[in-house]
């Protein structure tokens, strides 16, 4: 299986950056604007990663639209790489966050925010301790049907 690429980004040579957690307390909000699954890649070489039995390991890559400006090009969407399983992993945070606003799930337009909050154990000798998430999401406003109605006359 390979990796999904959004046609825009691919088209117009470019695409948003990636949100950056790098110290415990870092933090990033904004209004979702796009949401794709996609296959994880390895980091070293970009090829597809898979689990043992040859499945794809797959993530939920969200692009936000956020304040954040490094320079003059930058428009300030970011991608959030969503994934893992347990309640403290990006995608688990972002799940929690979604039944704590009594959502289904994600919405184009609502407001979605992550913040790295400390550190696991590592899972073997060895490794780096995995990363920890909290997470916070609001959903678009409900359209105003009666609003929409006097627009069009109806």
């Amino acid at each position: 299986m390979s990796t999904s690429t959004d046609i825009n980004a691919f088209l117009m040579g470019g695409g948003a950056k990636s949100a950056k957690f790098e110290h415990v307390g870092d933090k990033i909000s904004g209004t979702i604007t796009a949401a794709e699954v996609t296959q994880q890649t390895d980091l070293t070489d970009g090829t597809p990663k898979t689990w043992d039995n040859g499945d794809p390991m797959m993530q939920l890559v969200v692009t936000i639209a956020t304040d954040l400006r490094e320079d003059e090009d930058d428009e300030g969407t970011r991608k959030l790489y969503l994934k893992g399983s347990k309640p403290t992993t990006s995608l688990g945070a972002v799940r929690a966050a979604i039944k704590a606003a009594g959502a289904k799930g994600l919405e184009i337009g609502g407001t979605l925010s992550v913040a790295y909050t400390g550190d696991g154990e590592p899972t073997k000798r060895g490794f780096t301790a995995p990363k920890q998430y909290a997470a916070k999401y609001t959903p678009p406003p409900a359209l105003d049907q009666a609003a929409v109605d006097d627009i069009f006359g109806d």
